[in-house]
């Protein structure tokens, strides 16, 4: 489940919020298919920079460009924005996939992750629809629990 604010949780955390790695949003245009493989390379950075290891890079990667295409094929085009985030202990990739204003259906937004690896890959993953967006995707991957917490039980 995803801990957003559009769920009902706890209000999500600023980029800049936590002192491990979180830092500023990095937004990609998706007007072009070029654009898919712009935000495959910047999700392989941050992802690589986070500290994941290769296979949930690979994944990410992967799941990332199935998104971008699912947004350009259904929405016309969109925004996705990859940013680092911190929460307590936890660092993680938090990425957000908009769907065009006013383009696709409810039904057709919705339709864009029904099936995505997306869904698979992240430890948090919701849709809803946005204030003048199709809609909002966001995922969230977690780098895994440190050692010295899980050993001690925090």
């Amino acid at each position: 489940m995803l801990e957003d604010d559009f769920l009902g949780g706890r209000p999500s955390p600023s980029p800049a919020e936590g002192p491990h790695g979180a830092g500023p949003a990095r937004a990609v245009a998706i007007a072009a298919a070029e654009d898919c493989l712009v935000a495959r390379s910047v999700c392989r950075m941050l992802a690589t920079n986070l500290g994941l290891d290769a296979l949930d890079v690979a994944l990410l990667m992967a799941a990332t460009s199935e998104l971008a295409r699912g947004v350009l094929r259904h929405a016309g085009g969109g925004e996705m924005t990859f940013s680092q985030i911190a929460r307590g202990w936890r660092r993680g990739l938090r990425i957000v996939a908009s769907g065009k204003p006013a383009t696709a259906s409810r039904e057709d937004a919705l339709d864009i992750t029904a099936y995505s690896s997306m869904q698979r890959v992240a430890d948090e993953f919701g849709v809803r629809p946005g204030p003048g967006w199709a809609m909002v995707a966001t995922a969230v991957k977690w780098l895994p629990r440190p050692l010295e917490l899980a050993l001690t039980g925090s």
